[in-house]
């Protein structure tokens, strides 16, 4: 699997509303945000992850060179804001 399914699968078993429908092909994964800004900042800076993130939107790209333990980490950030 794929680092970008293994995100989605991983953000949908969360409970996390996916913006970017399960599937895509795109290596952008885009969630719905229901924290405020604040905590989704803090979540991700703890877990070294970049992200973007506006307007109840986050985005999330892996890249060819991130692994599973890049996935791993990013989504124990996201359990914290599910």
């Amino acid at each position: 699997m794929d680092s970008r399914a293994r995100l989605q699968e991983g953000l949908a078993k969360q409970g996390h509303r996916l913006f970017t429908p399960m599937g895509n092909r795109s290596s952008i994964v885009t969630i719905y945000a229901s924290k405020p800004p604040a905590d989704i900042r803090a979540a991700f800076a703890a877990a070294k992850v970049e992200v973007t993130s506006r307007s109840g939107i986050i985005r999330i790209t892996p890249a060819l060179f991130n692994n599973t333990d890049d996935i791993d980490r990013c989504l124990e950030a996201t359990r914290k804001l599910a």
